[in-house]
């Protein structure tokens, strides 16, 4: 699968799911657009890679993250910048129906982050 945001959207102060709510492609049909989710669709070592973009007037700290199931499982570089972009890439092993969000961190309330510049993907490596 991968998806990326629309339209711009305000950062808000703290932890934060980003709502990537446009598909390129889902093979599988297992990204929700309503939830933000990838559900696994079978027992496997997948891949997951994702970047934000965020265009702010004033100095930010901002980093991204993974959650497994509601919980953070990964997180990526601390950076900070006024305008800056982040990535992250991991490999996981999950159960069938687990289910990965893509976060970010940010310390600037009014930022945006927008359009093909952030993106979340993976794929299936193989079944275990």
């Amino acid at each position: 699968f991968s998806v990326y945001r629309a339209g711009s959207t305000s950062t808000s102060i703290g932890s934060q799911r980003a709502n990537f709510d446009t598909k390129r492609f889902d093979t599988g049909s297992n990204y929700s657009t309503s939830t933000f989710r990838f559900t696994a669709p079978v027992a496997g070592f997948y891949q997951f890679n994702m970047g934000i973009s965020i265009a702010a007037v004033t100095p930010t700290r901002m980093f991204p993250s993974f959650y497994k199931n509601g919980v953070e499982l990964m997180r990526g570089t601390d950076i900070a910048s006024s305008s800056q972009g982040t990535s992250l890439s991991a490999q996981f092993q999950l159960a069938a129906n687990d289910y990965i969000e893509a976060y970010f961190y940010c310390n600037l309330s009014g930022g945006t982050y927008n359009n093909s510049f952030s993106f979340f993907d993976g794929y299936l490596i193989s079944k275990t």
